[in-house]
């Protein structure tokens, strides 16, 4: 069926970002060291059941809140790994 206002072609142009894209692997470790950090200092102070006294941890440790508040569960789910790791190395 031919219409009579046949759609405009339409050149599809990738835009790049002037300051590179948006995650860079430099960046993922960078992440990832955070998180580690954070969850040794979860460890440390022994907050990482809860997630307000984790942030407020974090945040007393010298910790940007802004970065606590995004990173915050994946740090406990660090510790929280470390926990049960170390308590299954310790059985039989």
């Amino acid at each position: 069926m031919n219409s009579p206002h046949p759609l405009p072609k339409t050149n599809v142009i990738p835009f790049r970002l002037i300051d590179g894209p948006l995650v860079v692997p430099t960046l993922e470790a960078e992440r990832t060291a955070l998180v580690l950090d954070m969850a040794a200092d979860l460890l440390e102070t022994d907050t990482f059941r809860d997630r307000r006294a984790a942030f407020e941890a974090l945040v007393l440790r010298g910790h940007r809140s802004f970065l606590v508040s995004v990173m915050v569960d994946d740090a406990m789910q660090w510790a929280m790994q470390c926990v049960v790791e170390t308590e299954m190395s310790e059985q039989p």
